[in-house]
């Protein structure tokens, strides 16, 4: 079979003379997967990988995994076959629940990434129950491999029975814009399975399922931030994390966030709770601190700490309310530090919306009261 021709998503409406049989692709739903909701914490902490690293095989984590470098999906979907009678469909005479169970594993330090998933037969009834069903899995790069490409993996066979899960994974990479020197690129549409399936109960017949342009995923490379190129879960929301558990000089200014988001209107950076902060370029960050830290303010000994960061366009340059606090150079140091290593974790693009996460040395944290 071959798995990169797409057949049409609805065959009964293309009923010709002499068909007895034809095919409708099932109503789609698309969610997140629930391992990646939780443990917050630890998925806006990231462990970040070294230079030597890059390229090197990312498997995807969705339960403990830094959010910007893991994209988790599921997407139900599936068929039915109807009988058709002097050319009109009359009924249902058997179908197939399906779900595509997608994880990615991002490579922020190059164009890499790797895609894992997850194909479970859900369900199924009539013509589509009374025995295997085969079918031939690809990835959604086969739709354009001038946009990215597999350099593992290939296309797989499946016999799709109810119950049965089988796993499917390809190492990938792109090939189109940023490969060849372009800024960035969104592989939105690309990333993920393509199951085309011959129905028990439409012989000669096939329907295509392509996931990728329908389960949210939307990596993004880019040469912007790093000055490496790398890819990055773009869908998901993007951290900078405070950590005074793993780098205790920055606790001064950790327990500074974690008091503002409290006390600032909109709660600023705290998310699930106040609004999102955007990321600005260094005259936002000289015009907040012009504002917040002005020349001669600060007490001799200490530096001059400001909520929201420097970096966020909605700083006390903005007009909106703001907080200062004085804490020792060391603290503020490591504070810059970390600001600038999580915009490259996580590869926040300029003008790209941020949430700030403040961890005090006894573990609580700033979204977590």
């Amino acid at each position: 079979m071959s798995v990169a021709a797409e057949s049409s998503k609805n065959l009964c409406q293309n009923v010709t003379k002499g068909m007895s049989r034809c095919i409708t692709v099932s109503p789609l739903t698309q969610r997140t997967s629930p391992s990646s909701a939780r443990n917050l914490a630890a998925r806006t902490t990231a462990k970040p990988r070294s230079d030597s690293q890059a390229g090197t095989l990312i498997e995807p984590d969705c339960d403990f995994g830094f959010i910007r470098w893991n994209s988790c999906s599921i997407v139900d979907w599936g068929y039915d076959v109807w009988e058709v009678v002097n050319g009109v469909p009359t009924s249902i005479i058997g179908w197939m629940d399906l779900s595509f169970h997608t994880r990615v594993g991002w490579d922020y330090l190059s164009l890499n990434w790797s895609l894992r998933n997850t194909l479970t037969t859900v369900d199924a009834w009539g013509t589509e129950a009374a025995g295997p069903v085969f079918g031939g899995v690809s990835d959604g790069c086969i739709a354009d491999p001038l946009v990215c490409d597999s350099l593992s993996g290939g296309s797989y066979s499946v016999d799709l029975e109810r119950g049965k899960s089988s796993p499917q994974s390809w190492e990938q990479h792109e090939t189109g814009f940023v490969s060849h020197g372009g800024s960035s690129v969104n592989l939105a549409g690309y990333v993920g399975a393509w199951l085309v399936v011959e129905p028990r109960g439409a012989p000669g017949q096939t329907v295509s399922l392509n996931s990728s342009p329908y389960n949210g995923i939307d990596g993004r490379c880019d040469r912007v931030v790093r000055a490496t190129p790398g890819c990055v879960a773009a869908e998901n929301w993007a951290p900078i994390t405070y950590d005074s558990t793993a780098f205790p000089l920055v606790t001064e200014v950790a327990q500074h966030i974690y008091d503002a988001e409290a006390s600032l209107p909109g709660n600023p950076g705290w998310f699930g709770r106040g609004t999102a902060l955007t990321l600005g370029d260094a005259a936002t960050e000289n015009a907040n601190r012009a504002v917040a830290c002005p020349p001669g303010g600060t007490p001799p000994g200490l530096s001059c700490d400001e909520y929201p960061i420097a970096r966020a366009r909605e700083g006390a340059a903005s007009g909106r309310p703001y907080s200062v606090r004085y804490v020792s150079p060391s603290a503020n140091s490591s504070q810059g530090g970390q600001t600038s290593a999580y915009i490259g974790y996580g590869r926040i693009m300029l003008n790209e919306q941020f949430w700030v996460l403040a961890i005090l040395p006894d573990g609580r944290d700033s979204w977590d009261r």
